[in-house]
């Protein structure tokens, strides 16, 4: 067996941002969808921890056997719970998508609207009481998405296996980093 390196063309970018840059907005729209997800799974599994009672089973659903077999046997809780972390794990996976069409700095400047979006889904379906300094974070964190969002680059750059080895070269970075060899 002869391992030969492929001579193959890369493939093209999964979603080359458009000349009216629709691309970037995709990504902005997938990262907030990704956020509200999140917050939704999280808030699911709080849920489930503090207003379900751990003895309910599955089985005794509305005062019917409307689920039956080995299903009937799992507490509600743990369903619920169970759920809230499919939908985070949804989230993830959007935000993996949404990498694919807008810069990392901005996406992550976006994930941190989770923060705000947990507060207000904790106040309207978990009956949590908000503080003023929780209202001030809130404005505080979105300001500075704002300020990021604003500065953020307006592209996605690919880097393939030379550009990285320049980019990580002890001569190019003062950190040091790419030295290990």
């Amino acid at each position: 067996m002869s391992c030969s390196a492929s001579t193959a063309p890369p493939p093209p970018p999964l979603a080359p941002a458009g000349e009216d840059g629709s691309g970037g907005a995709i990504g902005i729209a997938l990262c907030l969808l990704s956020v509200l997800l999140l917050a939704i799974g999280i808030t699911i599994q709080k849920y489930a921890l503090t207003f379900i009672e751990p003895h309910v089973l599955l089985g005794d659903c509305c005062g019917t056997q409307s689920i039956r077999g080995p299903l009937a046997r799992v507490p509600r809780t743990h369903a619920v719970w169970l759920a809230g972390l499919t939908v985070y794990f949804g989230g993830n996976g959007v935000f993996v998508l949404a990498l694919a069409f807008t810069p990392a700095s901005l996406a992550a400047a976006l994930m941190a609207t989770i923060v705000v979006a947990n507060a207000a889904l904790s106040r309207c379906v978990l009956h949590e009481e908000l503080r003023r300094c929780d209202y001030h974070g809130g404005a505080l964190i979105l300001g500075g998405i704002a300020v990021t969002g604003w500065y953020a680059p307006a592209e996605v750059v690919s880097y393939d296996a030379p550009a990285l080895a320049r980019l990580l070269s002890p001569t190019s970075n003062p950190f040091g980093f790419g030295g290990w060899g």
